[in-house]
């Protein structure tokens, strides 16, 4: 996501690498969108449990058969904290082991990477000297240990050790922290703040009010109401579960979420769960009983899950990716949902931050929000995808009917329809 000249919409300049903001990712079903996002979803779990991999035995590619035996490599190229990484990974999934590991970091001023680490060479610090040696003997010691396990990541066993301060240290430190903190949401993903009702109802409130007179959404208020727990049926399971997360904690809550109502849960002095369950209020509601989760529409429960996402954007400088930002949307709220999170970014001295998403809505390719590089498109062919820029194309008439030539099948990533793409029925 590197910005060509005519990037509407690019990181902070005190960057010394500059990124797109955001980016819209176009393609046909199937075409490996949800794929894509896939793959950095397992990098992250890889990296905070070296275990989810057991998970995945059955994940390498299947269209081409000695794919099946083959290593699948993972690479991850990141700015955070004003450096250039790059962090990859290498795994067999036939036998669930990790074959390599390494990490870089980019030297602008010689125009280089330079290597921090790489386990299947044995390498730490291999090319340079500004790494203590005290932590060089400890990294060694984890990679000798991760080496008879097969599954464990050198990232993931230095980065909670108190190393000293030093260029191992914080590029573990800071590449660990950016995997930890990327926001993925698939279409099914609850991500809200509707958690955090139990500490400041307020504020959660102050927060979504602004935001649902923004997108026309009528919600006045979230309540809380106490509810019997025998007349909820959460599985033995997700109560055994509830009670030993709740138990380590001390006090504490958790949000359980089911298909028809969210209840937030905590352990009373017995150790016995105790739950609320969470309400909305509406405008024109005067003193009737809340709405409860499945009583609100489709598009309402998902600006749940996106209206936190872009204060934990724009506030904290985070990376988001959504699948399908505009499931369950209007066409005008998909729009105002990105215009907004433009806009806040542009508000900001530091504008860092940045979301990328996979979207069918063709209305977006002509609303003038997105320049050239940020817009992209996935096309399959002969079982393998390919993501690729518009830029790459050379639009005579500048960025003008981009929906209507998509449609046509000009930038390919659509559906192999003939009779449209050959008939030119949107001619």
């Amino acid at each position: 996501m590197i910005p060509s000249s005519d990037s509407i919409h690019v990181s902070s300049e005190i960057e010394k690498i500059p990124v797109l903001q955001d980016a819209l990712i176009y393609g046909a079903n199937a075409s490996g969108k949800s794929n894509l996002i896939k793959a950095l979803a397992f990098v992250q779990n890889l990296v905070m449990d070296n275990d989810s991999l057991i998970k995945h035995g059955n994940d390498s590619y299947k269209f081409e058969k000695e794919s099946i035996n083959s290593p699948s490599y993972f690479v991850l190229e990141i700015i955070t904290d004003g450096q250039l990484y790059q962090y990859g990974i290498v795994v067999s999934f036939k036998d669930s082991t990790v074959k390599d590991e390494w990490l870089r970091v980019y030297d602008c001023e010689n125009s280089q990477w330079r290597t921090i680490y790489e386990t299947k060479r044995g390498n730490i610090a291999a090319e340079g000297a500004d790494i203590d040696s005290s932590n060089i003997d400890r990294a060694n010691i984890y990679l000798e240990d991760n080496s008879s396990k097969g599954n464990c990541l050198l990232l993931t066993s230095l980065s909670d050790k108190p190393l000293k301060d030093d260029l191992l240290s914080r590029s573990v430190r800071d590449v660990y922290q950016w995997i930890k903190e990327l926001v993925i949401l698939f279409p099914n993903t609850q991500y809200n703040l509707l958690g955090a009702v139990a500490h400041d109802i307020d504020a959660v409130n102050d927060t979504y009010r602004k935001y649902f007179n923004m997108f026309d959404i009528d919600i006045d208020k979230i309540v809380l109401n106490d509810v019997d727990t025998s007349s909820i049926d959460f599985p033995s399971p997700l109560v055994a579960d509830i009670k030993k997360s709740l138990g380590k904690r001390g006090k504490g809550f958790a949000m359980v979420h089911s298909p028809k109502d969210d209840y937030l849960v905590s352990l009373n002095d017995l150790g016995e769960i105790c739950a609320k369950k969470v309400g909305f209020m509406h405008r024109y509601s005067h003193d009737a009983s809340p709405l409860s989760k499945d009583e609100e529409s489709d598009g309402t429960n998902r600006l749940m899950d996106l209206i936190p996402l872009l204060g934990n954007i724009v506030d904290n400088g985070r990376v988001a990716i959504i699948d399908e930002v505009n499931r369950s949307l209007h066409s005008l709220l998909t729009h105002k949902f990105l215009k907004t999170f433009m806009d806040q970014i542009s508000s900001k001295e530091n504008k860092v931050g940045q979301l990328i998403c996979t979207t069918h809505d063709i209305l977006l390719l002509d609303s003038g929000m997105f320049g050239k590089k940020e817009i992209w498109f996935l096309d399959k062919r002969e079982g393998k995808s390919f993501l690729y820029p518009l830029d790459k194309f050379n639009l005579k008439k500048g960025i003008k009917e981009l929906g209507r030539n998509y449609l046509l099948g000009r930038f390919n990533g659509i559906p192999n329809i003939s009779n449209i793409a050959n008939h030119g029925d949107f001619a």
